[in-house]
């Protein structure tokens, strides 16, 4: 059964603006939006982020300035994309008509790369660094259950967004027409298959091998299959490489997966056909 966003787009008509577009788009990770390719792209932290930018950079003719501005991607989506006029006024357009594409990582996995970002850079969830003192402490370390217990403290919907929940709220309003689970499929050929539809020249991921370094450098150096489980202390040696990091069968006990299924309950619930 088709949606209403896209009977009516079917029709040539569309629908309303949501009330209070450009404040939902802001109230977590802002999309990426191009009026010209009519495209809007659904992203997370923790999600092949740093791939998507760099692509949506290439095919809206802004990978240059990215590359110009820093080493680091993001910079440029911080610094320059998201505060600049055109995307302000791109975020105030009737997006009805656009094509919207989200790209996810399976909920399960994502919290695993989320735990370890916790121990890598430290905890900044929403006002919570006071309840996690002393609790969680990346030196003597903790555990991924200690981490759950956190985040359940927290809440996914407005903390740090390298734990927040991948579901956004103009998905309330806006269908996604391509969905993309990064931990099931190929990024790179379904992003290949959107520019297809776009009537883009394919690109060239091949060709980027700075990207395939930097996104190799953020993957635990060491993984080892051990007796380890959702129980055991893991230290930032461990999530840097120093010690083993555990292999993710290992973290994921029965236990483990409920919690997070219910933590993450949304992101289940909206892409469980991707899963």
């Amino acid at each position: 059964m088709i949606s209403k966003r896209q009977w009516l787009r079917f029709w040539g008509r569309e629908l309303p603006l949501p009330k209070g577009q450009p404040r939902i788009l802001r109230s977590t990770n802002l999309p990426l939006v191009d009026p010209h390719l009519k495209l809007m792209v659904l992203w997370s932290p923790k999600s092949a982020c740093t791939t998507v930018y760099t692509w949506f950079a290439g095919i809206t003719g802004r990978l240059e300035d990215v590359l110009a501005h820093s080493t680091w991607p993001h910079d440029h989506r911080t610094a320059v994309y998201e505060v600049s006029p055109e995307t302000k006024a791109a975020i105030a357009r009737n997006l009805s008509t656009y094509r919207i594409v989200r790209v996810f990582r399976d909920p399960y996995s994502r919290f695993l790369s989320s735990f370890r970002h916790s121990l890598i850079y430290g905890l900044n969830a929403a006002g919570s660094i006071d309840w996690a003192h002393g609790r969680l402490h990346r030196v003597r370390g903790y555990s991924l259950s200690d981490f759950l217990t956190y985040m359940e403290h927290v809440g996914v919907v407005s903390c740090d967004p390298h734990f927040r929940q991948q579901w956004h709220p103009i998905e309330e309003h806006l269908d996604p027409d391509t969905v993309i689970n990064v931990s099931r499929r190929n990024l790179f050929k379904e992003l290949n298959r959107v520019e297809r539809r776009l009537g883009l020249k394919a690109t060239d991921f091949s060709s980027i091998s700075w990207l395939h370094s930097l996104e190799a450098s953020r993957r635990p150096a060491r993984i080892a299959s051990t007796g380890a489980d959702d129980q055991t202390l893991l230290t930032i040696r461990n999530a840097k490489g120093d010690d083993p990091w555990p292999d993710e069968a290992s973290l994921l006990t029965p236990k483990a997966r409920e919690r997070i299924e219910q933590l993450y309950a949304r992101d289940f619930e909206a892409y469980r056909r991707w899963l």
